[in-house]
């Protein structure tokens, strides 16, 4: 048998590997098999203790390229470790109460390049993200959720988009929208100095008669 070869962590500060060479079963009822390994994953080159340290460095820092310098890997792997870890915590995921949930757009890239998060307020936690900001994006977030999970909700945190405003009112009429104070207190602004510039020119026109 071909040895396999696993990252592991360091040791006194030394890069440590498990070198094993994987022994094969027959079965009976599903053929030759190969014997499951209890320190790794199936098809990863890292055991689960460095993945975890990975994923641990990850959600302190939030930056993959100093992660992966750190950890001496390439920014690749640790993008790799990071997407397995979405997935298992995402199938370990059960059916919860979400009573409030927020909905915002971030803008990822230069120019206008826009994912949509939705996230458990209370939970303070990510639910899901869809590319851009359109009514498909939109759709594909809430549909995300049960039909049961979308009958208790009772508040949606949202801005003034539109595609965001008519999700609320399709998938969870019973709730409540609640708009993001930042946007209310940018809106008026805007309408302040509207105001404001409008009565200085009334005042200067009055000046000069």
């Amino acid at each position: 048998r071909e040895e396999r070869i696993w990252r592991h962590l360091d040791t006194c500060q030394m890069m440590t590997y498990i070198h094993c060479c994987i022994p094969r079963i027959k079965c009976s009822e599903h053929g030759v098999l190969s014997v499951h390994v209890t320190w790794a994953d199936e098809m990863t080159r890292f055991t689960q203790l460095f993945e975890r340290l990975a994923i641990q460095m990850l959600r302190c820092s939030a930056n993959r390229s100093q992660t992966a310098k750190i950890l001496r890997v390439s920014w690749d792997e640790i993008n790799q470790i990071m997407e397995r870890g979405v997935s298992r915590g995402l199938s370990r995921r059960k059916e919860e109460t979400i009573h409030s949930i927020g909905m915002d757009e971030k803008n990822f890239l230069s120019g206008h390049s826009y994912v949509t998060v939705m996230t458990d307020i209370e939970g303070k936690r990510v639910i899901d993200v869809a590319i851009d900001r359109d009514e498909t994006a939109v759709n594909r977030l809430w549909e995300g959720l049960t039909v049961n999970q979308r009958g208790q909700v009772k508040a949606v945190c949202t801005d003034f988009w539109r595609a965001y405003i008519t999700g609320v009112s399709r998938y969870v009429p019973q709730a409540d929208t609640v708009y993001d104070k930042f946007h209310v207190t940018k809106h008026l602004n805007v309408a302040v100095d509207k105001v404001r510039k409008r009565e200085h020119r009334h005042l200067i026109k009055e000046k000069n008669r």
